[in-house]
């Protein structure tokens, strides 16, 4: 199976960018290093689907986080990238097993850019669904309307996004997003339907649908935990809740919630 990849496509004549997400390497990865199981790793993936295309819209040296706390039902996500193709990503409890409709609580988004403080949006969910958390991230943090689509067939999907006319020279009709969405269903369809998974073939495809090629990106999984990181956590906690965590051992495992790799510490080098 061939690396993910984001490719961004431009519709120069109608004024939109395309964002192909080819997940299915991702996904297959975050199989195994998870234990969630049928609509828990479903609706955890369809999560990572929506949200992993925003990878386009940054710069050099730019990250970004994406964290929700749901209330209603209850759990937690975070993913956090870089403008290289790097990602971690995280969904608790480990046992989530449901798939929501409509999420109840808060959703933070975070940029953070050179030489600049941190860009924080916040973001009340009242009952929302996961494609309009991502659509009203990129509207809020990037005055963009965009539409995020999801395959039914594959790990992949697509984020079709309105360039503004302002200050363009591009040959707009200023058609709605929605309608162009629609005009184009059967590209969608059959997009999805091919199941591409290689390079040449998907730049192929949707070049000859009139969309101008710009670039891709490839996505991996990344984890930057260490020892020295796990050790400098567990070095906030006073006095009487290290000498709980350790309840007599000289030893305790600590696992990375991210990637699940297990650390053996000491209570001497805490």
């Amino acid at each position: 199976m061939h690396k993910s990849r984001i490719y961004t496509f431009l519709d120069n004549k109608l004024g939109f960018t395309w964002h192909f997400f080819d997940g299915q390497r991702v996904i297959a990865d975050l199989s195994t290093l998870h234990s969630l199981e049928g609509a828990g790793f479903t609706y955890y993936r369809d999560l990572v689907l929506s949200s992993l295309p925003m990878i386009s819209f940054l710069k050099a040296g730019e990250q970004l986080g994406l964290y929700i706390d749901s209330e209603s039902p209850y759990f937690q996500f975070k993913i956090e990238a870089n403008a290289s193709g790097q990602f971690r990503t995280l969904i608790l409890p480990h046992h989530f097993n449901k798939f929501p409709d409509r999420l109840k609580g808060i959703c933070r988004y975070v940029k953070i850019m050179k030489n600049s403080k941190p860009y924080n949006s916040i973001l009340e969910l009242k009952q929302t669904s996961t494609k309009d958390i991502i659509n009203n991230i990129i509207e809020n943090s990037y005055q963009l309307e965009a539409r995020s689509i999801l395959s039914e067939m594959t790990d992949q999907s697509l984020q079709i996004s309105k360039i503004p006319l302002s200050g363009s020279n591009l040959n707009s009709l200023d058609i709605e997003l929605d309608n162009y969405i629609k005009n184009n269903n059967d590209v969608v369809h059959d997009l999805f339907e091919k199941d591409f998974n290689d390079i040449e073939k998907i730049v192929s495809f949707l070049e000859r649908k009139n969309l101008t090629y710009l670039s891709s990106n490839q996505i991996d999984f990344f984890c930057g935990c260490s020892k020295e990181n796990m050790i400098t956590g567990l070095q906030t906690l006073v006095l009487a809740d290290q000498e709980e965590l350790f309840q007599n051992e000289n030893h305790i495992h600590v696992n990375c919630d991210y990637c699940h790799k297990s650390y053996q510490i000491s209570k001497s080098e805490i």
